[in-house]
């Protein structure tokens, strides 16, 4: 008997899943959809406005195509997305408090998953940081077949941070992804913490070092403006 081979062995390759979603003041959002591990794909979105919205989803596989629903979102309490506030400060869009005070590449050695949050961010929040920088993921991060058990302890982590009122400021690599395939997929499964988190970014540690780097740093950049509900800028930190 000749064993039937499954349509997408490695999904994270070969699915592409999005959706669009309306607001209840008519505005439409891109939303990207991320491999999961195993056979789940996931769709992460934060609305951004309190009321009915309507979405429709576009994918390759068909079971999913053209299919439509409808959400209620409630007010929050929380204070709102994080925007560029000026050049060297960010703030949250509901609010004009400033965040600022940096700890910076507190997770230098290895990346932020690796760590238990109770012993790094809380010293961290003690000493009054709010903005902490770290590495996403390590060293042997497999481009076509990353561990999505990983990046589901990064979600943890980053939701933990944000509970206690720290931002994580995310070093997507330690170097630019040879592929631009790869690079667009990336981007993609980061969309994950981003979308959902207060979260800032850097494309790689010194994109001044990398090959391409300054032109590299800006097709990142258009992926993730692409992929996020709201419109991120990375302000230039003075220390």
């Amino acid at each position: 008997m000749t064993r039937r081979r499954r349509p997408n062995p490695n999904p994270y390759l070969s699915v592409d899943l999005k959706a669009e979603f309306r607001s209840p003041r008519h505005r439409t959002l891109m939303v990207y959809g991320f491999w999961d591990g195993g056979r789940r794909m996931v769709i992460r979105f934060a609305p951004n406005e309190a009321g009915d919205w309507v979405f429709r989803i576009t994918s390759n596989l068909q079971r999913f195509e053209g299919k439509q629903g409808a959400l209620n979102a409630t007010s929050s309490e929380a204070p709102g997305f994080l925007r560029a506030a000026n050049v060297h400060h960010w703030a949250y869009t509901d609010s004009n408090k400033l965040i600022s005070g940096w700890a910076t590449q507190i997770t230098r050695s290895r990346p932020l998953p690796a760590m238990r949050s109770q012993t790094l961010w809380t010293p961290a929040h003690s000493r009054k940081f709010t903005h902490i920088r770290g590495f996403a993921v390590g060293p042997s991060f497999n481009p076509e077949q990353p561990d999505s058990a990983f990046f589901r302890e990064l979600d943890d982590r980053v939701r933990y941070m944000n509970q206690k009122g720290v931002v994580y400021d995310m070093i997507l690599a330690r170097t630019f992804l040879p592929v631009a395939a790869q690079r667009d997929r990336y981007v993609r499964l980061h969309g994950r913490p981003i979308r959902a988190f207060n979260v800032t970014w850097l494309c790689v540690q010194a994109f001044e070092d990398q090959k391409d780097g300054r032109a590299l740093t800006r097709e990142w950049g258009l992926h993730g403006r692409d992929t996020t509900p709201i419109s991120i800028r990375a302000p230039r930190v003075r220390r």
